[in-house]
């Protein structure tokens, strides 16, 4: 954060309207309030914790309270290593060494390739976690509504489509307190860190099923139309035009949805490709209920 008021760009307004939003639920909290506490004495402070204990809540709140008094709020990285070492004249080999938590993303991304490589049953029951959203049940896999989507997994992942859901629950288990934990008879990855390598992976190696499968705030996050920039995080996932209509076709379904806001705040929204593809969508929806309205009138 700086102290130096800056105009904020519409998206950057709209994702704060959302912490707000997100704020109303907020409790304080006492790790809450020593994180405040170190704010006011030093200039970088690192909230770290288990998955789902609050981390991005504290944050937030906090970033708004400064946010409120004046100062800009950035959430880009990137931003606050140029910001404190432009003075240094570090090489991109110098930065890696600061954030070192880039060289543990890429040896978990190996790993979770060698896995790719080595075992396909553990490569399967992982991706299946990324595409029911970090929220499977095994019953799930028995459902009509989703069986396309496990036979589609099996498939892509080199196992016979008839492989028997008890048969992915057991590669899970052999996963249990690793990749992934069990909570009743619900899995999920074992920490977000291990969510977003294996979101990773799969969706570079698969894109069409991110885009049609993987949950629409994943897509708002990490989803990205074009080729590899070093400014982005590591986790970014790219989408050459090939597949820009199978998003579009994606993204105007989900805006009749309850997620309209992951759709709105959308950085793939700048393509101007993209834009046209919703537009053509919507205009033949109108198309569709003037029809509809002129054969209703016309029965009548």
């Amino acid at each position: 954060m700086t102290q130096v008021l800056a105009k904020e760009s519409r998206i950057e307004k709209a994702i704060f309207d959302q912490w707000k939003q997100d704020e109303v639920c907020f409790i304080l909290t006492k790790a809450c309030e020593e994180v405040e506490k170190l704010f006011k004495s030093r200039s970088l402070v690192i909230v770290a914790g288990h998955s789902g204990s609050g981390k991005s809540a504290i944050i937030q709140h906090i970033a708004l309270k400064y946010r409120e008094q004046g100062w800009t709020v950035k959430r880009e990285k990137q931003e606050i290593l140029n910001k404190y070492t432009s003075d240094m004249n570090l090489s991109d080999k110098d930065r890696l060494k600061i954030v070192k938590v880039e060289r543990t993303c890429n040896s978990a991304e190996r790993g979770n390739t060698r896995v790719q490589k080595k075992d396909k049953g553990k490569y399967c029951a992982l991706a299946l976690l990324v595409l029911f959203n970090d929220d499977l049940c095994l019953s799930d896999l028995k459902h009509k509504d989703t069986e396309n989507k496990f036979k589609r997994t099996l498939k892509l992942c080199g196992l016979p489509e008839n492989t028997p859901p008890l048969d992915i629950g057991d590669i899970l288990n052999s996963m249990k307190d690793f990749y992934v934990k069990k909570v009743e008879e619900t899995y999920t990855f074992y920490h977000d860190f291990v969510m977003e390598v294996t979101n990773h992976v799969f969706g570079t190696d698969y894109p069409l099923e991110i885009v049609e499968c993987a949950d629409i705030g994943f897509i708002k996050r990490r989803v990205k139309i074009g080729n590899f920039d070093k400014h982005d995080d590591s986790f970014t996932i790219y989408l050459n035009d090939k597949y820009i209509e199978n998003l579009g076709e994606r993204l105007f379904t989900e805006l009749f949805g309850e997620r309209l806001i992951d759709v709105v705040l959308n950085p793939c929204l700048r393509n101007e490709k993209l834009v046209t593809i919703l537009k053509t969508e919507t205009i033949t929806i109108e198309n569709q209920v003037q029809n509809e309205e002129i054969e209703l009138y016309n029965f009548y």
